[in-house]
């Protein structure tokens, strides 16, 4: 017992070993955990890569807490499932269990590849790649009259629905966006409407992570050639 328990302790265990190896070849998309289940409230006591902002001391998941209690020592490993970042960045991560001689878990390995480069190419080679049939062109004429109808119980509401189709729209997440992408961000957002509504400019400034003097900044730029005196 000694022997195995000593495959979670850092300065030994060869798994920190293979963490780095993976990290080099991967680079900062990749994070590499080890977990000691001694101590579940300051489990993590190796990390390699900064994609979920943690350190050494911090807790087992609640994922795996989720899975130990169902599935005690019997927990299979977990291998190609996705997960979220509190900024809403995608992972692809994998946790396989460290075991003693007698079966008993008492660590794992946890490993993170962060999507949202992959995905922002994806999403531009499909764009390049896509063609339309004739059919298919009518369609995305009448849809661009306007987007599906929202009944909604309060105009906040309302306000995060069109932020969501703009976003989900935008080809990338927020954290990967530059400047011009903001602006057309705002631009859609201003062209349905969404700034007519108390507090817009403040919630948009907060999604983007900009202030709201930015965001006032980008509707004088987009704003600029139009001659809606309404909207100005």
């Amino acid at each position: 017992m000694p022997d195995d328990a000593a495959l979670i302790d850092p300065e030994r265990s060869p798994l920190v070993s293979v963490l780095q190896a993976l990290h080099r070849m991967l680079g900062s998309c990749f994070e590499g955990v080890l977990h000691d289940l001694s101590d579940p409230e300051h489990s993590l006591v190796y990390i390699v890569g900064n994609v979920t902002s943690r350190m050494v001391g911090a807790p087992i998941t609640d994922l795996i807490l989720r899975v130990l209690r169902t599935h005690g020592n019997a927990a299979p490993d977990l291998i190609g499932y996705e997960t979220r970042t509190r900024d809403g960045r995608r992972l692809k991560s994998a946790t396989v269990f460290l075991r003693d001689s007698g079966g008993k878990i008492i660590g794992c390995l946890c490993l993170n590849l962060d999507l949202t480069r992959f995905d922002a190419t994806v999403a531009a080679l499909a764009e390049v790649v896509k063609t339309a049939t004739a059919d298919e062109l009518l369609l995305s004429e009448i849809e661009a009259n306007g987007e599906p109808e929202t009944f909604a119980q309060t105009v906040e509401e309302i306000l995060a629905q069109l932020v969501e189709q703009v976003l989900a729209r935008a080809g990338k997440p927020v954290p990967m966006m530059e400047r011009e992408d903001k602006v057309r961000v705002v631009q859609q957002l201003d062209r349905k409407g969404a700034f007519l509504i108390r507090g817009a400019v403040d919630y948009v400034a907060n999604i983007l992570g900009v202030s709201k003097y930015t965001i006032y900044s980008y509707l004088e730029e987009v704003r600029a050639p139009r001659s809606d005196s309404f909207l100005k």
